[in-house]
């Protein structure tokens, strides 16, 4: 029998992006669709134009302003795709409906403190909640997350759309493939005045090394880099990581005497990032089979709000070193 979904905010990653990629889904009604686990139970959004385009999509389905207004399930799965300055209340209320899941798009909430209470909500409801950071459930990503560097020199990032967009994501990353970030201090570089700055940091894992973050703003196109050095290799994910190459060293290749990189056959690896279609599969053996649910929990999701705390407390103490672990 499937199971019932509700989605709250009804923006491109909920019944959108259909026109990304051709046949792959990139939002959250058409990956749970297309698992044929799921059916949709309510459509949720505040705005009326957003409602009344997806009462055009599905006319079936009933489409409200809140979810007090569609009536308690045994067992639904709610996903929160509204912004994130709602993303707490949102999964307050979501919570109070005693749902198998809640999923909650990327970052947790707009700011650590409200992150902190609801991870404390979760907790004392003992629900299960997890946070879409769909990279997590990528199969490519964690092909070559078995095949990384398991001792980098260094890691350089560049990102753009901000410190809760972009950054929020690297950082997700960055601990599932590495562990903990002891220390986070800002750099001395020019910030943005947005709302969600793209500011510049570095991070100081526990694994002994550090992690070069570079926040750009400016560019006609997309940043979402990532740069894995290691004493002989380099990896790296390119173009939000719909390109992943390996690079190996070559003596000789350019200079008798003197290495440097070249990419080896197979060491490219092209196609769009997704795991939306792997986290509703996962979502489903969870409530019908009770199997571990992968991907970012509330603890995960914390822990990133604090990096991101971190982050902004560096920049307003002139670079200070902050312990995102001590916030907490």
């Amino acid at each position: 029998m499937p199971i019932r979904l509700v989605l709250v905010g009804l923006g491109r990653i909920a019944i959108g992006n259909s026109k990304l990629v051709n046949g792959l889904p990139l939002s959250h009604v058409d990956a749970a669709l297309a698992t044929g686990n799921f059916v949709l139970s309510g459509l949720v959004d505040v705005d009326a134009d957003r409602r009344a385009y997806a009462l055009s999509m599905f006319p079936d389905i009933p489409v409200v302003e809140s979810l007090a207004a569609l009536p308690k399930n045994t067992s639904e799965v709610i996903v929160i795709c509204a912004s994130n300055n709602v993303h707490a209340e949102l999964a307050k209320q979501a919570l109070l409906r005693k749902p198998t899941v809640v999923v909650v798009e990327k970052p947790m909430t707009s700011n650590f403190k409200s992150a902190v209470q609801l991870a404390q909500l979760v907790e004392s409801a003992e629900a299960v909640l997890r946070i879409n950071f769909h990279r997590r459930f990528d199969l490519r990503f964690n092909k070559w997350r078995n095949l990384r560097p398991m001792k980098p020199v260094l890691i350089e990032m560049r990102y753009g759309k901000g410190l809760l967009n972009y950054a929020s994501h690297m950082i997700d990353w960055l601990v599932d493939w590495y562990g903990e970030i002891e220390g986070v201090r800002a750099l001395p570089l020019r910030i943005d005045k947005d709302d969600d700055s793209s500011p510049s940091f570095v991070c100081y894992m526990a694994a002994g090394f550090e992690v070069v973050i570079l926040g750009v703003t400016g560019l006609n196109y997309d940043q979402f880099e990532i740069d894995i050095l290691a004493a002989n290799e380099r990896l790296m994910f390119i173009d939000g990581g719909a390109v992943i190459r390996r690079l190996k060293p070559f003596a000789g290749k350019h200079y008798s005497g003197y290495s440097h990189l070249i990419e080896e056959v197979d060491d490219e690896d092209i196609a769009p990032v997704s795991g939306f279609i792997e986290l509703y599969k996962a979502i489903y053996s969870y409530c019908k089979s009770g199997e571990p649910l992968a991907g970012c929990d509330h603890n995960d999701g914390l822990l990133n709000m604090a990096v991101l705390e971190a982050v902004r407390l560096s920049i307003s103490f002139d670079g200070k070193l902050i312990c995102p672990r001590q916030l907490l």
